[in-house]
Parts: structure tokens; C-alpha cells; sequence
């Protein structure tokens, strides 16, 4: 998502938190937590691999995901929020364990410099073995969220977008060489909204849909990967609010 996007979402955040704070009466703040799981789709997105040493610098355009999301380790989120305004404004800190699995078996090609000779049209399959954020596309995320009870009945709503760091975890193969591990990665961002239905006293479920996207720099042998991704989310989990 380019920087003028994320501008915008803040810049929506920021009137959605003034317009609920002139309406809404002070209260004290309250403690939420929430745990849900759910699926993922992403679009296809363009990976661009770089070896400066090899004369590498290839764009492989359209590379298709998927996100094996009920597979082990299946997709998970949680976050913590305290309310700023009652049960109108809140401030979370968020966790979203998503995955990206390329298909390497698919057309995507290639063009600039592949071991020092220009390309166009290559193979991703001549250059990657394996490509896949399958231990996480971690998001670490800030929350702004504003709630809004639907009057005489158990449903609310809630609207949040946040912005944070990523910590993903890349499993990679790259000229028959493979890279592993943890690393920070850029900066990620979501957009969301849902429903959260009143079971029995501070717990209610919640069905949301997410938009995150970000364009983590991944290390590969002799080098790095980056890719943009934008996904969409549909999650499925509980809240409480404590100190109901």
C-alpha cells in the first residue's frame, strides 16, 4: 500500500476517534482481549529477488499464493485493547499470524538481469525452488477502534485500522540454497470491520473482514526477496470485555 494510502486510513481513523469523542459522555476505560482464527486469500503480487554478488535482479510478475490457512500452523490472531471512551473508542494492540505459499508451478515470468545476462520472459522455476512466509506474515499492529451498540439488541459494530511492524518468518530456496528464520520486515497496515454479538455477560462472539497489506524485504541466499501483498481476511473468534 503506497504511503499516501496509509495517510488516508489514518487520516480516517482520526476523524472517526474526534466525531465519537464529541458524542459519547466519559467513562472509565475497560479491558478487552479477543482470539480468533479464520482464512486468508491474496492477490497475486510481483516478487523482485536480488543477488548483487550473482548479477541478480529479477521481477517475476503475477506470482500466484495461496494460504493454507487450516494447515499446521493454522491462521490465528489475538489482540489487548483498553477503552479510551467507554465502550465507544478503544486503543489495541493486535497479532495476525497469516501465510503466503507461492505456486511456482504456475506462468509467472521474469524480466532484468538474471546472473549477469538480461532476461525477459524467464522461468521463476529457473531461479526459485521454494518461496513461502509460512511460519507468518506476523503483523504487529496499533489499533484505533471505534465500537457502536445497535440499540435494544445483543450486535455490535466495530471499525479499526492499524499500523505496526512485520515480523515475518520467510522459508526460502533460492539457486538450490535454502534461508529460514525470523526477521523485521517493513511496516504493515489493516483496515477492518464486523460484528460482535453479545453471548453471556462480557463474552460475545465476533465475525470480521480485514484488509492488510504489506511489502516485506525477505533474506534469500546471497540476497533478498520483496513482495507486496494485500490480503483478504475473514476471521471468526471471541471477545471480553473485562470488568463487565
Amino acid at each position: 500500500m503506497p504511503l499516501a494510502r496509509y495517510g488516508e486510513v489514518l487520516r480516517f481513523a482520526v476523524v472517526m476517534t474526534l466525531a465519537c469523542w464529541a458524542s459519547e459522555a466519559p467513562a472509565l476505560g475497560q479491558w478487552t482481549v479477543a482470539v480468533y482464527g479464520g482464512g486468508v486469500h491474496t492477490h497475486r503480487s510481483d516478487v523482485t529477488i536480488r543477488q548483487p554478488d550473482a548479477g541478480t535482479n529479477v521481477r517475476f510478475r503475477d506470482v500466484e499464493f495461496s494460504s493454507e490457512s487450516l494447515e499446521s500452523p493454522v491462521y490465528y490472531g489475538y489482540r489487548v485493547g483498553r477503552g479510551l471512551r467507554g465502550r465507544f473508542l478503544f486503543l489495541e494492540g493486535e497479532f495476525i499470524h497469516a501465510k503466503a505459499y507461492a505456486r511456482l508451478d504456475g506462468e509467472p515470468t521474469g524480466t532484468g538481469t538474471l546472473r549477469g545476462q538480461r532476461v525477459e520472459g524467464a522461468r521463476i522455476g529457473d531461479l526459485v525452488q521454494h518461496f513461502a512466509i509460512s511460519h507468518g506474515l506476523n503483523f504487529i499492529l496499533v489499533n484505533v477502534v471505534v465500537r457502536k451498540p445497535l440499540a435494544a439488541t445483543r450486535v455490535g459494530l466495530a471499525a479499526r485500522v492499524g499500523l505496526g511492524p512485520m515480523r515475518p518468518h520467510g522459508e526460502t530456496e533460492v539457486d538450490g540454497r535454502r534461508v529460514d528464520g525470523y526477521q523485521w520486515a517493513g511496516v504493515g497496515a489493516q483496515v477492518a470491520g464486523g460484528l460482535e454479538v453479545r453471548l453471556w455477560r462480557g463474552l460475545h462472539g465476533l465475525l470480521e473482514y480485514k484488509l492488510t497489506s504489506a511489502r516485506p524485504r525477505i533474506a534469500v541466499y546471497a540476497g533478498d526477496a520483496t513482495v507486496t501483498t494485500l490480503s483478504h481476511h475473514l476471521a471468526v473468534g471471541a471477545t471480553w470485555f473485562l470488568g463487565h
